[in-house]
């Protein structure tokens, strides 16, 4: 499923006439027909039916798992931060990459 973008109005090309933005994504068929479906079945069969519920869906997504980021404390330069973690390790990357192995083939 994906939403059609039109190019030929605007110099932005995702504006549509209405103000409104899109997003085009590539999802598993199943989940797009069934997507199709309830969204006819919610909104009716006119046209508009898909936005409304993709908008729906969006805004529930980003309400679920913007709480979570608030508290994540993502550093500004990642690598800074665990530059010097790994100092004291004195084993060679290919016995850290046989260790990994026999400790997943321990675990099962």
């Amino acid at each position: 499923m994906y939403l059609k973008v039109v190019r030929y109005l605007y110099p932005n090309p995702l504006v549509f006439l209405n103000g409104m933005k899109g997003i085009k994504v590539y999802i598993d068929p199943r989940i797009e027909e069934e997507f199709r479906k309830t969204a006819m079945k919610v909104f009716g069969y006119g046209k508009g039916s898909l936005s409304k519920a993709a908008e729906q869906a969006f805004k529930k997504w980003i309400q679920e798992y913007s709480s979570d980021l608030e508290t994540i404390n993502i550093p500004e330069d990642p690598i800074r931060e665990i530059r010097g973690q790994l100092a004291e390790i004195t084993l060679t990357s290919v016995e850290l990459q046989h260790g990994v192995k026999e400790y997943r083939i321990g675990s099962q």
